[in-house]
């Protein structure tokens, strides 16, 4: 088995949080490099780094100025320069990291005002850009200066990464007077891959296994919200699609790590975006024995649909992504279709219902018809609009 140190481990979850573009809070005790690491890392991949104090600022710092127009007889709400001076490097192709510093030091109405900005990118009417990258940093509310639980909106925004120190890295390092760290490198192709992969195993975990696991808000035994833990990572809508999904899509991209290595950060990305869940969503994911989208196409209208409805689930939505992303043939097309025709032969109209939407959505006139198989799904994708609305006779021709 291959050995790997903590200090690999949390920094390849930051790096690909960076990479995914995804709002990262790196939480620890004083002292233990999180800042030194960040700006090491940004200085190596040649971004720029902005701090930014929140808990000597003020709201309007962030949300912006008050302006009249008056000219126009409107008020503007302007950015400060740093927000412009982001902005206009982003239109020039520079990525710059926003560095949260210290923000369990930031109180409430500070908090407030900081949501959209890490949301959204956006501060005031300035919009920073696609490029930049949100990091924060803060130690626990126990060990901070006046510190402040984060609340449940600010936690929501951020995927939650533990740091903690590694001896054996450190005092190597010090050896160097501590060099320039070794980043990980990504195939963004990959990426984009992985993705669709990863969407169709969320689909399926959430429509065919666990729908009740979209949302988990910690709450007490009363049932209100549990404060302390919903300072942490929990899973929401949001932190589904906008941070598990990416985070899990870019590690897949990383070149050339240990089974181990990704397995353990893979687990971390996960929890940290969407809490315990996130770790039952990976068992989940690992334990699936699926039929592959090109033994599917072979086996046309003679396909079995699984028993275990998140499992039909999986395969079927793969099926579909991975016909739309290749270039449809008639016989990939007549294929997959068989396979839905199966499907809903069996029973299972309803389970394949939505991969059957998104195949339906790729159609071309080159195409052979396939009504015989599409008739299955006639109603439902009348419905989606995706066909155009059958009058009694021509549905009886079908």
């Amino acid at each position: 088995m291959e050995e790997y140190s903590i200090w690999q481990e949390q920094t390849l979850a930051v790096m690909t949080a960076m990479q995914a573009n995804v709002p990262a809070l790196i939480l620890g005790v004083p002292g233990i490099a999180k800042t030194a690491f960040l700006k090491a890392a940004t200085k190596a991949l040649g971004w720029d780094l902005y701090v930014f104090m929140g808990s000597i600022r003020q709201p309007s710092d962030i949300i912006g100025y008050l302006a009249p127009d008056l000219e126009r007889r409107v008020t503007l709400e302007l950015p400060l320069e740093w927000a412009r001076s982001i902005s206009d490097r982003a239109t020039e192709g520079h990525v710059t990291v926003v560095f949260l510093e210290e923000l369990t030091t930031v109180f409430p109405a500070m908090q407030a005002a900081q949501l959209r900005f890490v949301h959204e990118r956006c501060v005031g009417d300035c919009y920073l850009g696609d490029s930049t990258r949100i990091v924060a940093a803060a130690n626990p509310p126990e060990m901070a200066p006046g510190g402040f639980q984060l609340s449940p909106p600010m936690a929501n925004r951020l995927l939650h990464l533990g740091w903690q120190e590694d001896a054996a890295h450190w005092a190597d390092n010090m050896l160097l007077d501590f060099p320039a760290p070794v980043l990980p490198t990504f195939d963004a192709a990959k990426a984009a891959e992985s993705r669709e992969r990863w969407k169709g195993l969320i689909y399926a975990y959430i429509m065919g296994h666990r729908r009740e696991h979209l949302v988990v808000m910690p709450v007490d035994r009363e049932g209100r919200v549990d404060e302390e833990k919903a300072s942490g990572p929990w899973a929401s809508e949001r932190s589904w699609y906008e941070y598990l999904l990416p985070c899990l899509s870019w590690l897949d991209a990383v070149r050339g790590i240990s089974k181990q290595l990704y397995e353990s950060v893979r687990e971390r990305l996960a929890v940290g975006s969407i809490g315990a869940v996130g770790a039952e969503f990976l068992l989940w994911a690992d334990n699936l024995d699926l039929t592959s989208a090109e033994d599917m196409l072979k086996q046309g209208s003679k396909y079995m649909v699984p028993d275990r409805q998140d499992r039909a689930y999986v395969e079927l939505a793969n099926l579909a992504i991975y016909v739309s992303g290749k270039k449809i043939t008639p016989k990939i097309w007549v294929s997959a279709w068989n396979v839905f025709a199966a499907a809903a032969d069996q029973g299972k109209t309803g389970t394949a219902a939505a991969a059957a939407r998104s195949l339906a959505s790729k159609a071309r006139a080159d195409l052979p018809p396939v009504y015989e198989q599409i008739a299955r799904f006639q109603p439902l994708l009348e419905r989606a609009k995706m066909i155009p609305k059958l009058d009694d006779d021509a549905a009886m021709e079908l």
